[in-house]
């Protein structure tokens, strides 16, 4: 891995790249920090080092750690080389079942729920072993994955630490994976609702307790609480004369919510998630283009998952269900139990600590 450094063997720092990136010259950066001018020249040259409380004005300055701004952490292309790094090893056969090969399946599930695009596997040919990193290669990647590694705790990993910036990586991805957002707060009516909720459900359940245990007084009491709350409720909605929201980004929504519920749910590997994204695709299509395919997952959502309910859609229709079937059979045959969704990314690391150290040390 690439380090910049200057002529006397000083790591360089980073801020003569925050400074042009901010549209700044020498002399408006001295001006906005107190510096002076010769100061921040020697400074981006690495003639001098800034005292630690000079580092926290530029760090404060830039709204960057102080660590980013020291050159100390990774640049966004070598982070970028390491996940590409990362994701082909996962590729391996003999990395089956391996934390490389957890992370290349939680990549393409990551980008197939957040976009159309291809998985990093496609961008070359089947035949390729190599995976050479090509100008295109990086900015896909730098598409799907700049605004991660912009998160602070993944820009601030310092270098020499690979396995850390995996780590972290692993995790936000995974979370978002498993944690898809219905459309419903992209309307009015929903965010009203969505936003009352809690405070509904809460009283029911009061209400529930108060006459479970036969304390008339106070069931008597929380039952006018939840009345009152339940009118309340119904005037306010009342007022809404016709809900407001764009149905092109309602239906975009929620076919994102809709794959990201089918990806988590069937789990493809990286060996299957080409065919199965073609369904996904086709089913994510008829989300967009209708309305009344639409209304069938959103009114059968409690009893079937939604490939199940396009499943039927295309059988009642005389189209060919034989793949889905197989892989809805192949669900079944798992028994998934949903809590094994969540899995504990710090216990798949550490039985495969054995592996990253040979990872690090090439």
């Amino acid at each position: 891995m690439m380090i910049e450094y200057s002529k006397g063997g000083e790591i360089m720092n980073r801020i003569k790249e925050l400074r042009k990136s901010h549209g700044l010259s020498q002399t408006e950066l001295a001006r906005e920090t107190g510096i002076s001018n010769q100061a921040v020249s020697f400074y981006e040259n690495g003639k001098r080092q800034p005292k630690i409380e000079t580092w926290q004005r530029l760090a404060k300055f830039f709204n960057v750690s102080v660590p980013y701004i020291q050159g100390l952490t990774y640049t966004t292309e070598q982070m970028v080389r390491i996940i590409h790094d990362f994701y082909f090893s996962g590729y391996d056969p003999e990395q089956a079942f391996s934390v490389s090969d957890d992370f290349s399946n939680e990549v393409n599930i990551y980008i197939k729920v957040n976009s159309d695009d291809v998985i990093p596997r496609e961008l070359y040919r089947e035949d390729e072993t190599k995976f050479v990193i090509t100008d295109t290669v990086e900015k896909y990647w730098l598409k799907h994955f700049k605004a991660l590694l912009d998160i602070p705790k993944i820009r601030n990993v310092k270098k020499n630490n690979y396995y850390q910036v995996i780590y972290d990586i692993h995790v936000v991805i995974e979370e978002r994976n498993r944690s898809p957002k219905p459309p419903h707060d992209l309307t009015y009516l929903g965010q009203f609702f969505m936003g009352k909720y809690e405070e509904e459900n809460a009283y029911h359940s009061d209400t529930i307790d108060k006459i479970k245990y036969l304390d008339l007084s106070s069931a008597k009491m929380a039952i006018s609480e939840y009345a009152d709350l339940i009118i309340q409720l119904r005037d306010e909605v009342n007022n809404f004369k016709k809900d407001s929201y764009k149905e092109k980004d309602y239906n975009k929504k929620f076919a994102q919510y809709v794959k990201a519920e089918l990806y988590n749910l069937y789990e493809p590997t990286k060996h299957n998630i080409i065919d199965f994204s073609k369904i996904i695709d086709e089913l994510v299509n008829k989300i967009m283009n209708d309305r009344e395919f639409k209304k069938k997952l959103l009114n059968e959502e409690d009893k079937l998952d939604y490939l199940e309910i396009f499943r039927n859609y295309k059988k009642q229709h005389n189209e060919d269900v034989t793949v889905i079937d197989e892989y809805i059979e192949d669900l079944k045959d798992r028994e998934i139990d949903p809590d094994l969704y969540y899995k504990d990314i710090d216990e798949t690391y550490n039985r495969d600590n054995i592996y990253i150290d040979e990872f690090e040390d090439e």
